[in-house]
């Protein structure tokens, strides 16, 4: 009874991750045969330039909280944007309870002092957070269209114009929102940051190109991007019910009839965590909110008239991080079951699940293959490659408790955002605390280690070597954090605790 119960659970984690491998793998080929068609397309003709009188009112909105090492430079960057002045209007959204709020006050004053229509909103209460920021600021809202960057993005002085004037982005009028391409100002600080924008450059180089080209639902990324003010009312305005406001819009965006487009050729560049720590954070906190947003949207999505396969990529999109919690009960059961295996003779794992398990790993073949298509040395993607599979393991145990929190949780949880350090010493920066996720992923590492050793001495090798790997996996992830925690004990005067700051992961 219990090797048919552990069995049952083991199958369903694995048909479950193969669902994810294969999905990952039909995006990949469609984009890398994407890549090759357009080359060998002809360019259309540039579209007649719009004159500028005809240029629609456009709103920037900047929701900052606590970022006194990036304010200022976000501020700066929207206020430098090549718009006629006489057609934008900037937004601050500061919920900021340290002394950003100041700073931001300062610039806003000294530009608004310049001609620049630019408004300083600052709440009392973090009701809502980002999304109920955003909620508060749309009746104050004078554009047409509403541009959203995040305090540590820098775009550059063309964004609005490129993607409204030069790329029509909005030309269909039925074009909700238009998203553009993240890249990263740090992506070389480390091999953590490199691995992380391995990560991410799948996503907006491979899901969200072939979402878009493929007549998909695919989701607005919270910045970097540009909303049509009447989408944003006829969805039903910012909602303050998941931690992923972003996902939630685009889908209830969706459901009323709006597409989205994505340009990946106009960058919108900022900044990667550089400390594993705030990576983990920011992670749960994405992880949390996409189940929120899938619990909240998979019903009315089921119930569309949408094709049956729009509604499966759906699916498999919102349970994106679903994988996380896969992955973990894969790696408590998988080694009983080899165990099982190997001392009763009679046990056994369906032949099927043996052939489909190396399926569930076909999204990892994207890391390497977007970064060669990149035109990357592929000895520098090795090492990013590996330290990339090495903190996705790590990261699936806080993941895993993200998403139970998400499916099960009666309340939305606390927006815990990503402090970003900008170009300041990298001793003055917000402290971020250790959480109790760690004991789980201690727990994992003694776990694997543990079953490594048993399957070693019952003359399984190849298994006992794979459960040492994914014990080293946990083992560099507990080892990071604990090394960034001992970093910052020197430098507690000038740094800021990240919990004195906010009692709440961008």
């Amino acid at each position: 009874m219990a090797w048919n119960l552990t069995l049952a659970v083991y199958l369903i984690a694995i048909v479950g991750m193969a669902i994810f491998g294969v999905n990952s793998g039909w995006m990949l080929v469609r984009s890398q045969w994407a890549r090759l068609a357009a080359r060998r397309a002809k360019s259309a003709p540039p579209a007649p330039p719009q004159p500028e009188s005809e240029w629609p009112f456009v709103t920037v909105q900047l929701p900052i909280f606590n970022e006194r090492y990036v304010a200022e430079r976000i501020v700066r960057a929207a206020a430098a944007l090549d718009w006629p002045r006489d057609r934008l209007q900037i937004q601050v959204l500061d919920d900021s309870t340290d002394d950003t709020a100041d700073l931001t006050t300062s610039v806003v004053r000294e530009l608004r002092d310049a001609g620049i229509d630019i408004e300083h909103r600052h709440r009392n209460d973090r009701r809502g957070y980002k999304a109920g920021a955003l909620a508060a600021a749309m009746p104050h809202v004078k554009g047409e269209f509403i541009a959203l960057f995040d305090a540590d993005f820098v775009p550059g002085t063309d964004w609005l114009r490129r993607i409204l004037i030069e790329q029509h982005a909005f030309a269909d009028p039925r074009t909700g929102f238009a998203q553009t391409r993240w890249t990263y100002l740090n992506r070389e600080h480390s091999l953590v940051t490199r691995a992380q924008a391995m990560m991410h450059d799948v996503h907006f180089l491979v899901e969200q190109e072939v979402r878009c080209r493929s007549g998909l639902w695919f989701n607005f990324n919270g910045s970097g991007g540009l909303w049509r003010r009447t989408c944003i009312d006829d969805a039903g305005g910012w909602q303050i019910d998941t931690l992923t406001e972003d996902l939630d819009l685009s889908y209830r965006a969706a459901l009323r009839g709006w597409r989205g487009e994505y340009r990946s050729g106009i960058h919108a560049p900022n900044e990667l965590p550089e400390r594993i720590l705030a990576f983990k954070k920011q992670q749960a906190r994405w992880a949390r909110g996409s189940i929120q947003t899938a619990r909240k949207m998979l019903g009315p999505v089921l119930r569309s008239d949408a094709g049956l396969f729009t509604k499966f990529c759906a699916t498999v999109h919102l349970c994106g991080y679903s994988m996380h919690a896969l992955l973990i009960s894969f790696l408590i059961l998988w080694p009983l079951l080899c165990a099982g295996v190997t001392n009763a003779p009679t046990n056994s794992i369906p032949l099927w699940a043996n052939l489909l398990s190396p399926t569930s790993l076909g999204f990892i073949l994207g890391f390497p293959i977007v970064q060669l298509s990149r035109g990357r040395d592929w000895r520098k993607i090795f090492p990013e490659l590996l330290l990339t599979v090495v903190i996705g393991v790590g990261v699936s145990a806080a993941n895993s408790v993200a998403v139970m929190r998400g499916l099960f949780g009666k309340d939305p949880g606390e927006f815990v955002r990503t402090p970003k350090s900008g170009d300041v010493s990298r001793g003055s920066r917000y402290r971020i605390q250790l959480d109790a996720t760690v004991v789980f992923e201690l727990a994992m590492m003694i776990w694997l280690a543990t079953w490594a050793v048993v399957l070693w001495h019952n003359n399984a090798p190849l298994w006992s070597l794979a459960c040492a790997f994914y014990s080293a996996c946990f083992a560099h992830f507990i080892l990071g954090q604990a090394w960034e925690i001992r970093l910052e004990r020197p430098r507690a005067q000038p740094a800021v605790a990240e919990d004195a700051c906010s009692a709440a992961n961008s």
